[in-house]
């Protein structure tokens, strides 16, 4: 069934989705803007009481970048990383840098961190050389713009840190999105001052591996997102995923650490607070229930 016909998840106040791509929520017709189609997953998360919801841009895309800064700019409870994921490595230019910067310095209080930047050995839809490139260039940049960065690595952990080892300056952090590594690299990105960020992977039979590092690591290293539309949670494993479903993943890790899940909720919202240095008030009014409307959504016309 489409999305907005879903039974809403019932879970804590206030739980912020750190992972979202908006422009790829699920279109009730092939001609209906991207807006529209993300206004209904906003609309959704406001509804379970969300904090807000950090939306990733593909700078390769600057269409879509402007977009998708004009949505996040007109609403409280939404922010914006932005950066070239590895896939698309090879169209990363001094041109698409210089745009990054300047996104980044325009839309100092939207843009929080450079991102999802990194390595993907899975697909190699770029050469990895050339992801290695383009992760190097980037994370350059975000220190240069005192920015932190959201890393995607996948069957590359050890080129990943060779890399973060030669370029991280102690005082960046970052996020390691959807993490679904062990121990090994748990604790070397702890190390790092580098939080963790728990998909609903977490909440899959299977990875247990994953689950064991997020019942163990301090509460104040963690982060939720769903990386929506992508790797739905448990009860809704295959279908596509939304922000509101990041409540599931929240029961699930305060499950598996045997605490409070308004007391998680609250922590891991701090955490991306100061993860992505947003103000105090940042995000929208906890008692938004139903029938809440994202009053500044700008959409097209149809």
């Amino acid at each position: 069934m489409p999305n907005a016909e879903r039974p809403l998840p019932v879970g804590p106040r206030g739980v912020v989705d750190t992972h979202a791509h908006l422009t790829m929520a699920p279109r009730a017709t092939p001609d209906e803007p991207w807006q529209r189609a993300a206004h209904r997953w906003l609309q959704r998360a406001k509804q379970v009481h969300m904090r807000g919801v950090i939306a990733i841009a593909e700078a390769t895309q600057p269409a879509l970048c402007s977009e998708l800064l004009h949505l996040v700019h007109g609403d409280a409870g939404m922010a914006l990383v932005l950066g070239a994921h590895p896939h698309e490595a090879q169209h990363v230019s001094a041109t698409v840098l210089g745009a990054i910067s300047d996104a980044a310095k325009r839309h100092r209080d939207k843009v929080v961190a450079i991102g999802e930047i990194g390595l993907d050995y899975h697909y190699n839809h770029s050469p990895p050389a050339v992801q290695r490139d383009a992760f190097v260039r980037q994370l350059r940049l975000a220190r240069v713009l005192g920015l932190p960065v959201v890393i995607h690595t996948r069957e590359a952990e050890a080129d990943t840190l060779s890399i973060l080892n030669d370029e991280w300056d102690s005082a960046q952090t970052g996020v390691f999105h959807c993490f679904s590594g062990g121990d090994a690299l748990a604790d070397a990105a702890l190390e790092m001052g580098v939080y963790l960020s728990f998909s609903g992977v977490v909440t899959f039979p299977k990875a247990q591996e994953i689950a064991q590092v997020a019942a163990r690591i301090p509460a104040s290293s963690m982060l939720v997102e769903t990386d929506a539309p992508f790797l739905a949670p448990v009860p809704l494993r295959g279908r596509k995923n939304e922000p509101a479903n990041a409540l599931y993943t929240l029961g699930k890790l305060a499950e598996l650490r045997g605490v409070d899940a308004d007391v998680l909720a609250r922590q891991t919202a701090e955490n991306a607070r100061r993860c992505f240095g947003l103000p105090s008030d940042w995000g929208w009014d906890a008692t938004a229930g139903e029938g809440a409307t994202t009053a500044a959504l700008r959409l097209p016309s149809t």
